[in-house]
């Protein structure tokens, strides 16, 4: 298997290596000569060649941090919450590249996009605005105010504001790894901005495709090259025979498929053919000629057939409207594409309003990129209508997170039965995912093959559910919990009240660390090491944040080696004494009491703040240079005026607002932001 870090390619024999090497191992692969690792590469059967300088703009690739998050060896990658608008950025177990893939693989594109691989449509986004977090969004609708790049050099991944190049860094806190990413300034000395490695992931990783080519020789990931330049033919080898295109027999004649008749080509068409009487019955055939909606359709009391004898047919409202509201009659659609339906409100394609009189069947057709407020291609009304959709598909479907329901939104137990349904999001393998495409009032997971629970966007979540307050989840006809509960099922005599807390990288105490459950999964490994040691919270040993003081008594002691070595640096400062000695060496500078001698300057932290602004006196000094303008006394000469941050804004000498970080942040500040002195808010 071969993977690209930063510029050099690993080669790594799929049956005596993990699905991403370690951290630690691709930090030696950066850090020293070829020379020198090859000789411990002969025993890991690793092997290098040379892959260019730098990554083509449309390879798969995942951002690992190559910080420590707990005492295993699992590297954490930067992981969508889910593929949803707004869903929020985390550092996440890597896990398998192929489990759970389409919230971890990311490419760049030539605009300076972050795309989700798998869902091209989806980029992460800042808008540039106050709260410097990080979300997803609809590529089209993310605001055009932001530009991503790796930085190599520090291997950061840095976001540009583009109305007034600012540049931030994304991060995550040091101490709570576990929390949303956010955005830094370039000076912050949180360690996490620069913990980013950068790797490319072959697409044969990620397909049924053999890893190598049959000769055995390794395969070369793509030449680097801008994705706007057009890539060169590749030049055949020297032994290489030129293929010859197969000529056809002087007997044989092409054949051609009859075009069957049909009734409508444009959307005039379809309009006529919809006869306007109550109780009219209607075979319509529609050519495979793209129509165009330009309002939408509504259907009341008729029994209307819509198919398409030639394939291909596809209705498109581009955005401007939804396709058909259905109110009472039996309306079927085989074979159709409903494409770009949109609807403020319930329904982007399809809104079946009376549905009680009204029976939709669906058949061999496509819902593709619809959008509402519910139900993005579908929504079936109140009143208990019946809608069958059978071999039909589902790709790129939205809804709020308000109401939900990206493919179907089903109000008030209308009756819904599918068969070989299938969409982008697959669960299991040739089913039907769970993340929020299926809602209502009353169930519809009809749609997902035999899997009954009530909250289906539990699904596939990375985390266990089971045990008796969560039950159906960790069954077979549930796919073991969409596979988030693999490991816990490997402990088979494992009988816990909570599963997903096995092998979650925190260790829990009591039935949880016993044999049966593999010591927690393994994740109270280094707290087992530690035979005298005895605490409240055994997962706070080796953390990373040195638990001590009035709050958290008896961790940092010899028996539980000095919270696991957690205590380290601060057991260094003999005469210091604080109230969280976790914040010491932490990477972030602490004023008051961690910020003396006694402590080593808050561990280190402090050393650059005191070395360039010895005059500056401010409670929280972590804040100078952070990206953001603070006002009083950070604003002064003795602090660098915010250690830069309020440059802009000092340059609007007669300005004076609460929040002087606000002007020209990219958010339009209305009041005593939006004036002449303040140049209507630094031109926001």
């Amino acid at each position: 298997m071969t993977y690209t870090i930063e510029g050099t390619a690993v080669l790594v024999d799929e049956d005596s290596s993990p699905d991403i090497p370690t951290v630690q191992l691709l930090s030696a692969i950066q850090k020293y000569a070829v020379s020198i690792v090859k000789g411990v590469a002969g025993e890991a059967k690793i092997g290098f060649f040379n892959a260019g300088p730098m990554i083509a703009m449309s390879e798969s690739m995942v951002f690992l941090s190559d910080l420590t998050f707990d005492s295993s060896s699992r590297n954490f990658c930067l992981v969508v919450e889910d593929i949803d608008m707004d869903a929020k950025f985390y550092m996440r177990p890597c896990g398998s590249l192929t489990k759970q893939s389409n919230k971890k693989l990311w490419s760049f594109d030539h605009k300076g996009q972050i795309r989700n691989t798998n869902n091209p449509q989806w980029c992460m986004a800042w808008a540039g605005g106050k709260k410097k977090e990080l979300w997803l969004e609809k590529c089209d609708t993310t605001k055009k105010t932001a530009s991503f790049e790796y930085v190599k050099s520090q291997k950061a991944i840095a976001v540009t504001n583009t109305k007034n190049d600012k540049k931030f860094l994304i991060g995550f806190n040091t101490v709570k790894k576990y929390g949303k990413l956010r955005l830094y300034g370039v000076n912050s000395k949180n360690t996490a901005v620069s913990s980013f490695l950068m790797m490319v992931v072959p697409t044969h990783v990620l397909s049924d495709a053999p890893s190598a080519p049959p000769s055995g020789e390794p395969s070369l990931p793509p030449s680097p090259m801008p994705s706007d330049l057009p890539s060169k033919q590749p030049t055949p080898s020297p032994t290489a025979k030129p293929t010859r295109k197969r000529t056809p027999s002087p007997t044989a004649k092409p054949t051609s498929n009859p075009t069957l008749s049909c009734d409508v080509t444009t959307f005039s068409d379809l309009i006529g053919a919809i006869p306007a009487d109550d109780g009219s019955e209607r075979d319509i055939k529609l050519c495979s000629t793209p129509i165009i909606f330009t309002e939408q359709i509504t259907v009341s009391n008729k029994t209307l057939t819509f198919t398409c004898p030639n394939s291909d047919c596809v209705l498109d409202a581009e955005s401007s409207s939804s396709l058909f509201l259905i109110d009472g009659g039996t309306i079927s659609f085989d074979g159709i594409t409903f494409k770009n339906g949109s609807a403020p409100g319930m329904g982007g394609a399809i809104h079946i309003a009376n549905a009680g009189g009204s029976v939709v069947v669906i058949t061999g057709s496509k819902f593709i990129n619809n959008k509402a407020l519910g139900g993005g291609a579908i929504f079936n009304g109140s009143g208990g209508g019946s809608m069958e959709i059978t071999g039909s598909e589902f790709e790129g479907n939205t809804a709020s997170t308000m109401i939900g329901g990206n493919n179907i939104y089903n109000e008030n137990g209308g009756d819904i039965s599918c068969n070989d349904v299938t969409n982008t999001f697959e669960f299991p393998p040739g089913g039907i995912t769970s993340d929020n495409d299926f809602q209502g009032n009353y169930p519809v997971l009809l749609c997902i093959p035999n899997c009954h629970v009530d909250r289906p966007d539990w699904i596939g979540d990375e985390y266990c559910h089971g045990g008796d307050y969560n039950i159906g989840y960790n069954t077979e006809e549930c796919g073991f919990d969409g596979g988030d509960c693999e490991t816990y099922n490997s402990y088979l005599n494992c009988t816990v009240e909570y599963p997903g807390r096995i092998g979650s990288g925190y260790c829990d105490d009591g039935d949880y660390n016993t044999e049966e459950c593999g010591f927690d999964g393994g994740d109270c490994e280094t707290y087992n090491s530690y035979t005298n040691c005895t605490v409240e919270n055994p997962g706070m040993i080796g953390s990373g944040y040195c638990d001590d003081g009035d709050y958290n008594i008896g961790y940092n002691t010899e028996e539980c080696g000095f919270d696991g070595g957690d205590c380290e640096t601060y057991n260094s400062y003999l005469n210091c004494t604080v109230e969280y000695p976790g914040k010491i060496g932490s990477g972030y500078c602490h004023g008051g009491d961690y910020n003396t001698e006694e402590c080593g300057f808050d561990g280190g932290d402090c050393v650059e703040f005191n070395t360039l602004y010895p005059n500056c006196t401010v409670d929280n000094p972590g804040l100078i240079g952070s990206g953001y303008c603070h006002g009083g006394d950070y604003n002064t000469e003795e602090c660098g005026f915010d250690g830069g941050d309020c440059e802009t804004y000092n340059s609007y000498p007669n300005c004076t607002v609460a929040n002087p970080g606000w002007i020209e942040d990219g958010d339009c500040d209305g009041d005593a932001y939006n004036t002449d002195e303040c140049g209507f808010d630094g031109g926001d």
